[in-house]
């Protein structure tokens, strides 16, 4: 079967707060078709100096961002399949500080 993704990207918007210990994590899945990731844009405007922001998939390095506000993108998109976590993990933050993210995607469709 051929595979196609549609032709109008989709974004979705996550949000969080830090937590006592200072990190926090905003956890991307998929729904029952995969995505093709183009970008993900933070932002945490009140990172203090020596914070670190990390996107990874399944637990594993894709980019290092710069956690006041960064952007990831570029080819290869990165592909999540149903149930694959994308998460993008900010630490030494202030506790109650809320971080955001968006991602700009297409899902892929088999036909």
């Amino acid at each position: 079967m051929p595979i196609y993704t549609r032709d109008v990207p989709q974004d979705q918007y996550y949000v969080g707060a830090v937590d006592a210990a200072g990190n926090l994590t905003l956890t991307i899945t998929p729904g029952f078709k995969p995505w093709l990731v183009q970008q993900v844009s933070i932002e945490m405007l009140t990172a203090p100096a020596g914070a670190t922001c990390m996107l990874r998939k399944r637990g594993l390095l894709i980019s290092p961002l710069i956690p006041p506000a960064d952007v990831a993108a570029g080819d290869p998109p990165i592909t999540l399949y149903q149930g694959e976590p994308l998460t993008v993990e900010w630490a030494g933050c202030t506790p109650g500080d809320q971080g955001t993210a968006i991602i700009i995607y297409q899902q892929v469709e088999y036909g």
